[in-house]
C-alpha cells in the first residue's frame, strides 16, 4: 500500500544458530533497537559484510548485549518448539548489511513500510531500527540531539 519505495541497507548482527560443534544451520539477525530478531534459515550468510555503495545505509550501532540476545532467543525457541535442541553458538557476531525496501504511504500521517530485499516479505521487526536510524541521521545533520532526549 505504499506510494513509493527506495532501496536501503540495514546494518545488523548475525549470530550462528545450530547444534553444538556443527556448522550453523541458521542465523539470528539482531540489532540493539530490535525487540525480536529475524531468523534467517540459510546455512550460509549472504556476502554482505562490506558497506554497500548504493541506496540508503541505515546504521544500527553495536551488537545487542548477550543478555538481550539470550532473552530474544528464548522467545524464538518458545515460538518454534520443535527446534528446542538448537542453540546459539558461542562465536562472535558477524556484521551483515541486509537489503530491504523502505516504502512510504501518505495520508493523515506518513507511514513507513519495510520489505525484505531477499524475500519481499514485510519486516515489522525492522521498523524501530529504521526509524531510529533516520532519527540518528537527522540529529547528525541538524545537530538536534536534545530534541530526542528522553526524560
Amino acid at each position: 500500500r505504499a506510494a513509493r519505495f527506495e532501496p536501503a541497507w540495514v546494518h545488523l548482527w548475525a549470530f550462528a544458530v545450530g547444534e553444538a560443534f556443527e556448522a550453523p544451520s541458521a542465523w539470528l539477525l539482531s540489532a540493539g533497537d530490535m525487540r525480536r530478531p529475524l531468523l534467517l534459515s540459510h546455512r550460509e550468510l549472504p556476502a554482505l559484510a562490506a558497506a554497500p555503495a548504493d541506496g540508503a545505509r541505515l546504521e544500527t550501532g553495536e551488537p545487542p548485549a548477550a543478555e538481550t540476545l539470550a532473552k530474544q532467543w528464548l522467545w524464538e525457541r518458545l515460538a518454534r518448539p520443535r527446534a528446542w535442541h538448537v542453540t546459539l553458538q558461542p562465536s562472535p557476531p558477524t556484521p551483515l548489511w541486509l537489503p530491504c525496501w523502505i516504502g512510504y504511504s501518505a495520508g493523515d500521517h506518513t507511514r513507513i513500510h519495510v520489505l525484505s530485499g531477499l524475500s519481499g516479505e514485510a519486516l515489522p521487526q525492522l521498523k524501530p531500527v529504521v526509524l531510529n536510524a533516520f532519527k540518528r541521521a537527522a540529529c547528525a545533520q541538524w545537530r538536534c540531539e536534545k530534541l530526542f532526549e528522553r526524560e
